[in-house]
């Protein structure tokens, strides 16, 4: 209760400045003058919503390690691998399979770093659980920013991977968008493991 009422994100300013300001410390030694302070509602599940989008904003720009980092990751890394089968430019039919294991490495590398944030969704896990029982927000309005941060990040994780292989070894642009969309699935899928391994113990490690 006293984590609702104090909470900046969750309660406005000046209902936490008029509660500090109207504080007596003798008002204990007589309790006939002392009065409970009103039950505050629970934001509707929009505000929560909004709210926890822009921590988790926030919490991705500070903390590399959730996406930007990987972003960095994924390209360098399939830039390697794009002047690694440099010599599959030409599109002949004896450069299928050698093109479709450079796609296979464009998801395995990026897929592979969601080890890196398995520790970042244990503790996340714990504040969760934690500010949920205290009531702060529902478990809906979670789930949700997580989506909305996730989904377009993920997006361009994708789109960091797969740009060398269409700028660099020339893959064709027509169908660009269903492998954008099918390498995206995969990493979606992987930062769920990822999210699944990090609450399935109680340490990371």
């Amino acid at each position: 209760y006293v984590l609702d009422v104090t909470n900046p994100d969750f309660t406005e300013a000046s209902q936490i400045e008029r509660i500090l300001s109207s504080w007596n410390p003798k008002a204990l030694e007589d309790c006939s003058n002392s009065e409970l302070p009103l039950t505050l509602q629970r934001r509707p599940l929009g505000a929560q919503f909004a709210i926890l989008l822009a921590r988790l904003g926030k919490m991705t720009l500070r903390d590399p390690t959730l996406y930007s980092a990987r972003w960095v990751f994924a390209l360098l890394a399939c830039i390697a691998f794009a002047y690694t089968y440099l010599g599959v430019v030409d599109r002949t039919q004896a450069q299928v399979i050698p093109r479709i294991y450079l796609l296979v490495w464009s998801f395995g590398g990026p897929a592979f770093m969601s080890v890196v944030v398995i520790a970042m969704y244990n503790l996340d896990f714990h504040v969760y659980v934690k500010e949920v029982r205290n009531g702060l927000y529902s478990p809906a309005a979670y789930m949700l920013a997580q989506m909305a941060m996730m989904v377009p990040c993920l997006l361009a994780l994708s789109l960091f991977a797969l740009a060398p292989l269409y700028a660099i070894v020339g893959y064709s642009w027509e169908g660009a968008f269903g492998i954008w969309m099918a390498h995206a699935a995969i990493m979606l899928f992987a930062e769920c493991l990822a999210q699944l391994m990090g609450v399935c113990f109680k340490h990371f490690l």
